[in-house]
């Protein structure tokens, strides 16, 4: 069991929050001071967010925390009883006094008082804990070493307080009025939480009232900072993030790239049609952020990258949904570095499509995506149903190129499949309104075509031998990737160039380069092993 437990108290209305200690740990507060106000001023203000939906066991408690055989709600009734607290076997406390600041009550049976979070578990979550780790939402359900988060008060007082912040309930004590707002700002600033717009200005309000003089600045608890939402925005830029529900949308409003609640990023069109897909459904609580390196990814709640845009190598770089549907990722020079694809129901010549991407069909009903594996798929939009698969697995990028043939493409160049019609000149490929993927000659005429019964796709660039369309072309749902093998291999153990460069894009779409086989980064591995072209 700790020692002591000594709070932050505020003596009156118009007196210095002082501070004499933590409880089982070092000091509580930094050398700084700061005027309430100050304080308050160091908050991010934003919009609370429940998405995910909040759940109690998120926040595990009561635990015990120093291994002596006491968890939290007994350390603090021990703690705070104002005369030597009773307790038995298992530090079962049975009595004690206690007195709840929030309304000035005295009790001595401890079933009489709850052991309250100043700052409510649901009110955290809301305000920026839903991005912690189980660990850290732990240690703020348990925070000991800072003793204005715990408090033994009236039960009954605190069901009435529940989860509301600061703007929508206060203690009413003669006293406590001060206390508890100095204590909430320190709170938040601590473990890093937002303040919403109306919880800002009640504070502000209400500070100046508590007097001039300075408070300690509480330690920061180790937790990230908060990250400002860019919902409703056209453009996100480093530091910013989209969560469960959160959009940004075109200047026309006709756009929109949304952070599903189900962790899947989609840009859609006007009627619901789908341009883009991250295919990272199944993650509830996944936040999407655009990260100061220039990369976009898409985390899972657990911290795990589930989707990213590559550009790691873009500091200063921004995502904009454009009014012409393509959502794009520019660098600081203005170039693109990424794109979803724009509204268009087929690709052009020079046109490309990279994993994820996708042209729709007019109707909507049907499109042809780049899977994340590499694979061209033709889907019914609706059901996810698969019509047809070209079987590119590994390819990436997806080009319509100028002599007429559809080419998917490997990351050091080499082909995947094609349509096998470079004879044709100048041609477009199409998704039609019946779910036929068809390659037009510039005449018009169709040069080939996915077709309903028999689906064709090249095994090389050059005319080869059609292949049937499989039975059972593709899952709904895309394979996962690959586990991260890490810096487990070495040029030297590949034979030829041929089999470090297989095993090169089996993990660098995922992972990057984790075994530093491509020394100058251009996608193609090990380059003096033989067999290299």
């Amino acid at each position: 069991m700790r020692a002591a437990h000594v709070r932050w108290v505020a003596v009156t209305a118009a007196a210095t929050v002082v501070t004499t200690g933590l409880l089982g740990g070092a000091g509580p507060a930094s050398a700084a001071s700061f005027f309430p106000t100050q304080l308050l001023d160091q908050l991010m203000v934003a919009a609370e967010s429940n998405s995910p939906a909040y759940d109690r066991s998120y926040f595990e408690h009561w635990v015990d925390a120093d291994g002596d055989g006491c968890h939290t709600r007994a350390e603090i009734l021990i703690a705070e009883s104002t005369v030597p607290a009773i307790v038995g076997p298992g530090c079962d406390v049975t009595a004690g006094s206690w007195t709840s600041y929030y309304d000035g009550a005295l009790w001595t049976d401890p079933s009489d008082v709850d052991i309250d979070h100043l700052v409510a578990l649901a009110e955290a979550w809301q305000s920026g804990a839903s991005a912690w780790d189980p660990a850290q939402r732990r240690a703020f359900a348990n925070d000991l070493d800072f003793g204005a988060e715990l408090a033994a008060v009236t039960d009954d007082v605190n069901q009435v307080k529940g989860s509301r912040d600061y703007a929508e309930w206060a203690p009413t004590a003669q006293g406590a009025g001060c206390r508890y707002a100095i204590e909430w700002v320190q709170v938040k600033y601590r473990w890093n939480l937002t303040v919403d717009p109306t919880e800002q200005e009640a504070l502000a309000r209400f500070l100046p009232s508590c007097g001039s003089a300075p408070i300690d600045v509480p330690a920061r608890a180790d937790v990230p900072a908060p990250v400002p939402s860019a919902d409703g925005d056209e453009t996100i830029v480093g530091g910013q993030q989209l969560r469960g529900g959160e959009s940004l949308r075109s200047s026309d409003g006709r756009y929109e790239l949304v952070l599903q609640g189900d962790g899947n990023l989609v840009a859609y069109a006007p009627g619901g049609r789908v341009l883009f897909s991250s295919d990272t459904w199944g993650n509830a609580g996944a936040v999407f952020t655009m990260q100061a390196d220039g990369n976009a990814v898409v985390y899972a709640r657990d911290g795990r990258p589930l989707w990213d845009t590559g550009t790691w190598r873009d500091p200063g770089a921004r995502l904009t949904v454009q009014d012409d549907g393509n959502v794009v990722l520019y660098r600081a020079d203005d170039s693109a570095a990424w794109s979803t694809g724009w509204d268009r129901s087929g690709l052009r010549p020079g046109d490309e499509l990279t994993p994820g991407q996708r042209v729709t069909s007019p109707n909507g009903r049907y499109h042809v995506t780049l899977q994340r594996d590499g694979n061209t798929v033709v889907y019914e939009s609706s059901t996810g149903r698969p019509l047809y698969s070209a079987g590119s697995y590994g390819a990436a990028l997806l080009r319509m190129q100028d002599d007429g043939n559809l080419v998917a493409y490997r990351g050091n160049g080499a082909p995947a499949g094609s349509t096998g019609t470079w004879r044709e000149g100048r041609s477009r490929v199409d998704v039609q309104d019946d779910g036929n993927l068809v390659v037009y000659r510039a005449d018009g005429s169709p040069s080939w075509r996915s077709g309903w019964d028999a689906g064709q796709w090249a095994t090389s660039p050059s005319p080869g031998t059609y292949l049937p369309r499989p039975t059972n072309p593709i899952s709904p749902t895309p394979p996962g990737p690959p586990g991260n093998p890490g810096d487990s291999r070495n040029c030297g153990d590949f034979t030829t160039w041929r089999a470090a460069q297989d095993w090169f894009d089996t993990y660098y779409p995922y992972y990057g380069d984790v075994a530093r086989l491509d020394g100058d980064e251009d996608r193609i591995a090990c380059e003096k092993l033989p067999g290299h072209p």
